[in-house]
C-alpha cells in the first residue's frame, strides 16, 4: 500500500500546492535536497547516527521518568508520537557543550545541510501498511 501512495503523490506533483501540509512527507525542491544529501549527509551517516543515538538516550531518561507507563504498557510502547516530538524539539535546542565528544561530529554533520537550505522536519507515514509511523526527515533521509 505504501508504494502505491508514493506513486500517487509522484503523479500528482504538478497539482499539489507548493506549501507542505503539517507532517507531509513530500519534499519541495527535491534536486536541492538530493544534492545536499549526497554531498553532506551520506558521507557522514555513521557520525550522524552516533549523534542521534546519544540524543535519544539522553531524551529517553527524561521521558521515561515523566511517564514510565502509558495505558498499561511500559515506556516506550505507545509513546512514539511523544518521543518523536520531543526528539525533534531537542535536536533544535541542543548545544555541543551538552554532548559527549563522540557525538559532536555528528551534530555538526547534521546541522551543516540546514545552514545550506536543507530540511529537518517531522513527518507521518505508514509502516508496512499496518501502523501509523512518526519520523524525521532530513534532506532526503528519513529516520523512524
Amino acid at each position: 500500500m505504501m508504494g502505491n501512495q508514493f506513486m500517487l503523490v509522484s503523479s500528482l506533483q504538478g497539482f499539489l500546492p507548493q506549501a507542505l501540509l503539517p507532517n507531509e512527507a513530500r519534499i519541495l525542491n527535491p534536486s536541492i535536497q538530493r544534492a545536499l544529501t549526497e554531498k553532506l549527509l551520506a558521507p557522514k551517516l555513521t557520525k550522524i547516527e552516533t549523534y542521534l543515538l546519544v540524543a535519544l538516550t539522553q531524551l529517553d531518561i527524561d521521558l521515561e521518568a515523566l511517564q514510565p507507563i502509558k495505558l498499561g504498557k511500559p515506556y516506550p510502547c505507545g509513546q512514539f508520537l511523544e518521543i518523536a516530538e520531543a526528539m525533534h524539539k531537542r535536536l533544535g535546542q541542543v548545544q555541543t557543550s551538552e554532548l559527549p565528544s563522540r557525538a559532536i561530529a555528528g551534530y555538526s554533520a547534521m546541522h551543516k545541510p540546514l545552514r545550506e537550505g536543507g530540511i529537518f522536519r517531522q513527518v507521518w507515514g505508514e509502516l508496512r501498511g499496518q501502523y501509523f509511523q512518526n519520523a524525521s526527515k532530513s534532506a532526503r533521509y528519513m529516520s523512524m
